[in-house]
């Protein structure tokens, strides 16, 4: 099983695509260098979220502990 998201899997089809000469460059070409965008942007947000999370777990266990 491929761990490649789904986003860059179908960027790659729709390039296959556009070099085959099946789609155009501004349907195939431009959409995946969007999907390929969409997907960073993600993952920036994946990991600020997980930051986000891990200092608030940390807080919250530190503030745990005190009340005990």
């Amino acid at each position: 099983m491929s761990t490649q998201s789904e986003a860059l899997r179908l960027a790659d089809a729709l390039d296959a695509e556009f070099v085959q000469g099946r789609i155009s460059n501004s349907t195939g070409r431009e959409s995946a260098v969007e999907l390929r965008r969409l997907h960073e942007v993600n993952q920036d947000l994946l990991k600020a979220l997980n930051t986000i999370l891990n200092i608030s777990l940390y807080k919250y266990r530190d503030w745990e502990t005190d009340r005990k």
